[in-house]
């Protein structure tokens, strides 16, 4: 059995737009404990040790704000603590994360990955990406909880959307949440789709043409759940150019397109919830907003589940459903009643998101090596499980560790910015993965030579563009040895072992030249797997 970190953990402190409700965390990672060390114990399965305080410092600081921490951070937390975090500073180190501006950047991304990934993907719909995000920052910076966030989204004021100028001259009349709906050219089959995949974790697009091969869905189910989408409409000018995006609320029956055929025979079908009731709305209601009625509210378990289990799987790795958007009868949770008990509690806490993020990575289970004698199921999260970063995480770890910073120079007209912004976009095109489970990842031998051989690792270990590597080289007060620190703590997050330390002591003892050794040894830590994965 594992020690009871939870029992020991105190209250979040009220986060920025909310509070967390008093005790919350500490009972969702004692909920998550209790159920795993069970049925760890009906499997006859010991769990992994505890990770070293090094390395759940670096897997939190990933898994909340997308990058490694810095090397000082790392330095002065282990100090801190010599002989062990306890329970009360690991709480502070989750609690100072969620409140800082890393989590929302990170988050940001996330949720916009998970709603609209379109935004990433498509060039059309890349221009509404700004106001959309920007959304989201602001949702995430009040905290807002996570009830009112699928509401606000799926009620969107489509008509009054503010205007937003992407380049000079240029407007975007999608900002904001209106993006989900633009993003999908407001198709009713396809905001169908993406709302039952982002809140109900159901992928009934299976059944758009026919009926689902695998699940109970019916194809005339899915096209009565459209139905709810059906009066969503883009105005057009003479010239046939798109204008203001707006609703008839009195559209309750979807015209079926003329490509598909219903098996009954019918050409049109009202809007229908999926347990097969019809909404009874008020003059004027939009059906949309009686379908956010329905699934957000407190008696629709599913809604809560979802969620859980979407932070459940990026945090370990895999679902307790997994995939995180297909639950259904042939693809049953792993920890039924800890996924029950999970979301319960997250409706308990007024569907808080920070205190949800903070009671899992609170508990032990997360705190668990990723060594293990055996290999247990991963469905057992018997240990940490080993996650390739994203790409995104991958190139902001790698600015983070090389300290890369790229001068402005107003003589060429250059901005930093967009520079920054172009190599950003061109290595996440290169390290793209869109596996559905993050341990699931795979690099390509066109990767790895990327990242071997690249610009941004060249220049890392170049005294002139490698803010780190040039800080660990000519630091008087470093030795040997503490040069050897600086590059570990700045990459691996950890001091190197005794039998590494001894190793490349030796290596850069017997080069010719020591900078030029060192540069190897920071080169090599750069390109381990270790570097490259979150563990």
């Amino acid at each position: 059995m594992i020690a009871p970190l939870a029992a020991c953990l105190l209250v979040l402190s009220p986060a920025a737009g909310g509070e967390a409700e008093p005790g919350a965390a500490a009972a969702i990672a004692a909920t998550v404990d209790r159920h795993l060390e069970q049925a760890w114990a009906a499997e006859g399965v010991a769990p992994a040790e505890p990770a070293t305080d090094a390395a759940w410092f670096r897997r939190v600081h990933l898994d909340l704000t997308g990058r490694i921490p810095t090397a000082s951070a790392v330095r002065d937390f282990l100090r801190a603590h010599p002989d062990g975090a306890d329970a009360a500073a690991k709480r502070a180190v989750v609690e100072g994360l969620l409140n800082g501006p890393g989590y929302v950047t990170h988050f940001t991304a996330v949720w916009r990955d998970a709603l609209v990934p379109e935004l990433t993907r498509d060039q059309q719909a890349a221009f509404q990406r700004p106001g959309f995000e920007a959304w989201l920052r602001n949702a995430l910076l009040e905290n807002r909880p996570y009830d009112e966030f699928a509401r606000e989204l799926l009620t969107a004021e489509l008509a009054a959307a503010d205007e937003m100028a992407v380049f000079p001259g240029q407007v975007d009349r999608s900002a904001g949440p209106q993006a989900f709906y633009t993003a999908r050219e407001t198709k009713p089959e396809e905001l169908a789709a993406a709302t039952t995949r982002a809140f109900l974790g159901t992928r009934l697009e299976c059944a758009e043409c026919h009926d689902h091969p695998f699940d109970h869905w019916k194809q005339e189910e899915f096209w009565r759940f459209a139905a709810f989408f059906g009066g969503l409409e883009r105005a057009t000018d003479r010239g046939g150019r798109l204008g203001e995006l707006r609703e008839r609320t009195d559209a309750t029956v979807l015209q079926i397109p003329p490509e598909v055929t219903l098996k009954s025979g019918v050409t049109e079908v009202p809007a229908t919830y999926l347990d097969g009731s019809a909404p009874v709305l008020i003059p004027g209601q939009s059906p949309r907003s009686a379908l956010a009625d329905r699934l957000v509210s407190p008696e629709n378990d599913l809604f809560a589940q979802v969620a859980v289990n979407r932070l459940w799987g990026l945090l370990f790795g895999r679902g307790i459903v997994d995939p995180v958007d297909d639950f259904g009868e042939l693809n049953p949770p792993s920890h039924p009643e800890l996924l029950e008990e999970l979301a319960e509690q997250f409706v308990a806490s007024g569907y808080d998101l920070k205190t949800l993020l903070a009671g899992l990575t609170l508990s032990d289970a997360y705190g668990l090596s990723s060594k293990h004698e055996s290999d247990p199921p991963g469905d057992l999260f018997a240990r940490y499980p080993v996650k390739p970063l994203s790409a995104a995480a991958l190139y902001d770890s790698l600015e983070r560790a090389t300290g890369r910073f790229t001068p402005f120079d107003p003589a060429d007209g250059g901005n930093p910015f967009v520079r920054q912004e172009d190599a950003r976009a061109e290595f996440l095109n290169t390290f793209r993965d869109d596996a559905e489970r993050a341990a699931d990842r795979r690099t390509s031998i066109l990767q790895a030579l990327s990242l071997m051989n690249g610009g941004l690792i060249a220049e890392s270990v170049d005294l002139r563009s490698s803010r780190t590597f040039a800080a660990a080289l000519s630091a008087p007060y470093l030795d040997r040895d503490g040069r050897l620190d600086a590059l570990f703590l700045a990459t691996l997050s950890r001091l190197p072992t005794a039998a590494e330390r001894e190793d490349l002591n030796a290596y850069v003892h017997a080069a010719d030249d020591e900078a030029e050794a060192l540069a190897d040894v920071f080169w090599t830590l750069l390109n381990s797997s270790e570097f490259s994965t979150n563990h």
